[in-house]
């Protein structure tokens, strides 16, 4: 019985196993025959095959019993197996569907199987994980290239050999595919792997073993490993086992939960009240500034939604919301700012909209930023920098007219001389205090100057052009 199959999905994975298989199919007869490639992502082959772009275009052109789908999309897995006639089988690059697939091939072939490399050696080898397919004894028959370079093992020394388990275990065991062949019991399995985040699931005539894998220090780390039994007639033929490697797929998943501990600390590190939504108000997050903020309102009103927290919220963004309920068309402004009175406090309130592609998920953040407390603080700020140059201007004038007229008050009458020396002090440091006076009622803008360890208002810059003050000369008496 010949097998007439199609390859299903990116312009790269197709041909990668299209010449992969044909270059095999040149070196040696099998009864396998690949009839036509579909390309999901619309790039032309260079193969002389017959390529399409549309999966019923291929099968109304061409009849087909087997096709191989390599793309990931769910979409399109969902599209196949819906609407494919009961007649064509699906291998998808899966471990559990591929399974069932390699043991109908297996059926199919096993006749033409002995002495000869198949078409079933030739899908196996183009496989994308590490693969082992035992006889019912338990010894190998198929190690792939993947597992290959996996393991560093070639196949020539694991062929015919019923103790493998060297290649993956740094003492000699058993592998998963071989222990099914006498038993499924799962307890045995969970003696082998006691390890803690290790997951064992079972499936008919099978079972799926996912976690940190205890292998040799090279290769260890986290994989899938499924088996199961090839029966016929109620008889084993023999087993096979699949080896994901997920190390990559687990680095990313780390890395994105490292990112998102790092983003939540920084969230909750704001300074400002931030609150996350969804488009009917229910919270999903708070940060430590809006837990503050809001301490009194969550325990008084004992609710998790921010519009009955807060209704005057509601009340400035009802009809901007309206736009993004479920079916409704998604606004071009994603963002809106408004002056909510709360509390006697005045806040700028900021929403960003987040939508999703189908507009099913839409959250909003929720940014608040107490402009009362900033207008206060502004104030503050700045007659704390006024009283800081006035500080600063007066001290010197203010200590030489002390420090003048005390000495004045100990000069005899006869030392004119002295007298008038410390006349002209005081009148000048007199005139320098009306200038600081003039400056201040001319200040027309606010800037700073740097000052030891803080900022004062800089009178200078500040003030507006004025003419000198000269102070007044008493006339004698």
């Amino acid at each position: 019985m010949n097998s007439y199959f199609a390859l299903i999905g990116p312009g790269k994975k197709v041909a990668s196993m299209a010449k992969n298989f044909l270059k095999n199919k040149e070196k040696e007869k099998h009864p396998g025959h690949l009839i036509a490639v579909t390309i999901t992502d619309g790039h032309s082959l260079s193969l002389n095959i017959p390529q399409y772009f549309s999966w019923q275009e291929m099968l109304a052109h061409h009849h087909i019993n087997v096709i191989i789908n390599l793309d990931h999309d769910p979409a399109l897995k969902q599209e196949l197996r819906q609407n494919l006639s009961p007649e064509i089988d699906i291998v998808e690059n899966i471990p559990g569907q591929l399974l069932h697939t390699l043991f109908l091939v297996k059926s199919v072939h096993k006749q033409k199987a002995e002495g000869q490399k198949t078409f079933l050696n030739h899908l196996v080898q183009t496989l994308p994980f590490a693969t082992i397919i035992f006889d019912p004894h338990g010894r190998v028959v198929y190690w792939n290239k993947h597992c290959e370079q996996l393991t560093e093992v070639k196949a020539e020394n694991v062929l015919g050999k019923k103790e493998v388990g060297f290649a993956f275990y740094y003492d000699q065991r058993p592998l998963v595919g071989q222990l099914i062949l006498e038993n499924l019991d799962h307890d045995s399995l969970r003696q082998l792997f006691s390890e803690q985040d290790i997951r064992i699931e079972p499936f008919p005539d099978g079972v799926q073993i996912s976690g940190f894998m205890p292998f040799r220090s090279r290769i260890q780390g986290y994989y899938q490993v499924t088996a199961i039994r090839i029966i016929e007639r109620r008889k084993i033929l023999g087993s096979i086992q699949l080896i994901h490697d997920l190390n990559s797929l687990n680095l990313l998943k780390n890395q994105l939960r490292n990112q998102q501990e790092i983003l939540q600390n920084i969230l909750l590190k704001l300074p400002f009240p931030l609150i996350h939504t969804n488009l009917k108000g229910d919270i999903f997050f708070t940060n430590k500034a809006a837990q503050d903020t809001f301490l009194s309102l969550f325990k008084k009103k004992k609710t998790k939604n921010l519009f009955r927290l807060v209704p005057e919220i509601l009340a400035h963004v009802s009809d901007y919301l309206a736009d993004f309920e479920i079916g409704g068309h998604l606004a071009t402004e994603l963002s809106q700012n408004f002056i909510l009175e709360l509390d006697s406090d005045q806040w700028d309130v900021t929403c960003i909209i987040i939508p999703d592609e189908q507009n099913q998920n839409t959250t909003i953040i929720w940014i608040l930023r107490n402009i009362t407390m900033e207008e206060t603080q502004n104030r503050l700020n700045a007659a704390l920098a006024m009283s800081g140059a006035i500080s600063h201007e007066l001290a010197q004038p203010l200590t030489a007219i002390v420090n003048s007229a005390q000495l004045l008050a100990n000069t005899g009458a006869k030392n004119i001389e002295r007298i008038k020396r410390h006349q002209k002090i005081i009148t000048a440091e007199s005139e320098r205090i009306f200038k600081i006076y003039r400056k201040l009622q001319n200040l027309t803008q606010f800037k700073v100057q740097k000052y030891l360890d803080t900022q004062i208002l800089d009178l200078e810059e500040s003030s507006a052009k004025h003419s000198d003050f000269t102070f007044p000369e008493s006339s004698d008496s």
